[in-house]
């Protein structure tokens, strides 16, 4: 459970990392509707020259890369975490200085291990949500060039998911209980 203060300390970056990736699910969101009205023969829309063969390439690659960031996405996480956790363990997590939560601000909070905790919480999401859009995009260009219904249903899953990136204060709080304990489990384990 975080205290008052604790909480008053990630009021700020989790409002900024919430802002973060709801610009990134609103340039998807954006760009779809571009899409769907640039179709031909729909409001005057045109696509650029493209061989049959090509797009349906396109298309299958499109979907190979949405569904590897779909299914990549929680292990690369995890991967990321832990490796993350472990530098906390052994006192060598490098500070990170991303933009509201800057370590060398005068806060005591993100010095802490809790508030490097945050900082991993942070990282994560920023990666895990930019990869996903990326994806997003990637089939959004493929939609585009084939339209391939398959790409718009694997767009919607993606932005699906990343929507479900938002962090909300309850999402971090039980996200830093949980790595709280996985964190003493590390320092056990690395004396």
């Amino acid at each position: 459970m975080l205290s008052m203060e604790e909480r008053a300390a990630l009021a700020k970056p989790v409002r900024t990392l919430q802002m973060i990736v709801i610009a990134l699910l609103m340039g998807v969101v954006s760009f779809n509707v571009v899409v769907l009205v640039l179709r031909p023969g729909e409001a005057g829309g045109t696509r650029a020259p493209i061989t049959p063969h090509s797009a349906r390439v396109l298309g299958y690659a499109a979907l190979a890369v949405g569904i590897a960031a779909l299914l990549g996405l929680p292990p690369l996480a995890r991967l990321l975490v832990a490796s993350g956790r472990r530098s906390i363990a052994r006192g060598s997590a490098p500070t990170l200085s991303v933009g509201a939560m800057r370590t060398e601000t005068r806060e005591p909070f993100m010095q802490s291990a809790k508030g490097r905790l945050f900082q991993l919480y942070f990282t994560r999401t920023i990666v895990s949500a930019a990869l996903v859009e990326g994806a997003a995009f990637v089939n959004l260009v493929a939609c585009m060039q084939a339209s391939w219904m398959p790409n718009l249903y694997v767009i919607v899953l993606l932005a699906v998911a990343l929507a479900a990136q938002t962090p909300t204060m309850m999402r971090v709080e039980t996200w830093l209980e949980r790595q709280e304990r996985m964190l003493e489990q590390d320092r056990s384990l690395s004396v």
